[in-house]
């Protein structure tokens, strides 16, 4: 009895760190310009870096943050082209009206979750501030 109950616990701890250690991942569909959370964690909040720099190496633009302040469950996806308005958008501690990313630039898209490792993705922008190319581009992709 007692070894039952010490082989349950420890198949109970074996599953838990299985499970629970999942990391979220993330992808951008080029077409629909669409950011999708993959592992149904929702997309609470995501920090946009603009990763390029300018001739004597700084930053050519403050991160954007997008958060999450709605009273329903979070959403998996964000439109890049119509963000909901439940989406908090900053930059430097700013609120933007809506998202608009720099032209010809390179991006890494970074999702948080508390409890879980953090996750990324770098998309390209075009001469029209539209992301042309990802490294994830599906969820089947890593």
């Amino acid at each position: 009895m007692k070894k039952t109950i010490l082989n349950s616990s420890i198949l109970l701890v074996i599953s838990f760190f299985l499970f629970s250690c999942k990391k979220p991942k993330i992808s951008f569909d080029l077409a629909k310009q669409e950011l999708t959370e993959c592992s149904n964690y929702g997309l609470k909040e995501v920090t946009i870096d603009n990763d390029s720099i300018d001739k004597k190496g700084f930053a050519v633009e403050l991160p954007i943050i997008l958060k999450w302040e709605g009273n329903t469950p979070t959403p998996r996806k964000i439109s890049f082209n119509n963000v909901l308005k439940y989406y908090k958008i900053t930059k430097d501690g700013k609120r933007l009206v809506s998202l608009k990313l720099m032209k010809n630039a390179s991006y890494k898209i970074s999702y948080h979750i508390i409890g879980k490792q953090d996750t990324e993705i770098k998309v390209w922008t075009n001469k029209n501030g539209k992301i042309y190319k990802a490294t994830n581009e599906n969820c089947d992709e890593r």
